[in-house]
């Protein structure tokens, strides 16, 4: 796994808080049983081939994974 310069967050203090990781892509929830389930993804973007397989590792993927309200992304 690479390093990193510095960590901001630790997950393991989310406690049950609900945790959202938010990407130009795609929208990540923190599990509570641990990992990451991909949740949204933006409009356009094809989960498997823009999300999933840039990934090194493999996402839980929510059942219906919704897509990202196109507001965000208006100049």
């Amino acid at each position: 796994m690479p390093a990193v310069d510095e960590v901001t967050f630790a997950a393991s203090s989310a406690r049950g808080r609900r945790v959202l990781y938010v990407t130009e892509r795609a929208v990540f929830r923190l599990r509570d049983a641990g990992g990451l389930e991909l949740v949204e993804v933006a409009p356009g973007v094809d989960p498997a081939a823009d999300v999933l397989a840039r990934l090194p590792f493999a996402p839980a993927v929510a059942s219906p994974l919704g897509v990202m309200d196109g507001r965000c992304f208006e100049g």
